[in-house]
């Protein structure tokens, strides 16, 4: 009887443990596909930690390399799927901007999946100055804005892509 409650009880606390929301952990499988279309565009990945917010999502942080230095992407998600992707480049230029987002947009899953997307968004971008503002397409929101070169640095362009509800997968 002893031996059984012992095994009982290191049975519920290995399981307790495994499923504690507190410990760390890699972030979920359903951010896989996009994470590794991020790292051939020559982005290098982490392996996601939780955003601290009551969202419950993870987000991984993929920087630029010497194959591609001038991008930076965040991706937000969770078992559900890809909530979040951020398009940032680390200057001023729209055009540097529109290239990464077209880039992105034609090899990123779920953005990848919508056929035509990047031709869309280039084309709403075509004559944006750098002011925020917010396109769509096909039930995605683009929040963009450009920081200003300052004497911190030459400024930077950023791109906001979520789906309807900012915490539930962008594409269904």
């Amino acid at each position: 009887m002893g031996a059984a409650l012992a095994g009982l009880v290191f049975s519920v606390g290995r399981d307790r443990r495994r499923h504690n929301p507190l410990l760390p952990g890699k972030g979920p499988g359903a951010g896989q596909p996009t994470i590794d279309a991020a790292k051939s565009l020559g982005l290098q990945c982490d392996s996601g930690e939780k955003d601290n917010v009551p969202s419950g999502l993870y987000q991984w942080h993929c920087r630029g390399t010497e194959a591609h230095p001038a991008l930076t992407m965040l991706v937000s998600g969770n078992d559900e799927g890809v909530a979040e992707i951020d398009v940032i480049t680390p200057t001023g230029d729209t055009d540097r901007l529109r290239i990464a987002i077209g880039a992105v947009a034609r090899t990123v899953p779920p953005m990848s999946s919508l056929d035509g997307l990047a031709t869309e968004l280039d084309r709403q971008l075509v004559d944006w100055d750098g002011a925020q503002t917010i396109v769509g397409s096909r039930g995605l929101r683009v929040s963009l804005l450009c920081d200003e070169p300052s004497q911190f640095g030459e400024g930077q362009c950023m791109a906001f892509v979520v789906g309807p509800d900012p915490i539930k997968p962008m594409l269904p």
